[in-house]
């Protein structure tokens, strides 16, 4: 994705839609921020700074959420599908 000039506005939807697909694919916890700002095509830093902390991509996405959560989106546009958000579990 080319996002050199993209303004402000646009980047941050870009990022949100990324995330969407890459939290959609792995699931919350099993994301890096790494792999967000690749597949958004962007740095961390610059993810970073439009997104300070991982969950605000999650809040960034409410029907990724509330799908995740079982509640059907039926505005929701993009990615098909839902996203593990359950806590990582250690041990047997």
């Amino acid at each position: 994705m080319n996002t050199a000039k993209m303004s402000g506005e646009d980047r941050r939807t870009a990022i949100l839609s990324a995330a969407r697909r890459v939290f959609v694919e792995k699931g919350f916890y099993r994301t890096t921020t790494r792999e967000l700002a690749d597949a958004a095509g962007v740095s961390e830093a610059l993810l970073f700074k439009h997104f300070p902390q991982q969950r605000s991509l999650l809040l960034g996405n409410p029907d990724v959420l509330l799908q995740s959560r079982g509640i059907e989106t039926p505005g929701a546009t993009g990615v098909a599908g839902t996203v593990d958000v359950s806590p990582r579990v250690y041990g047997p």
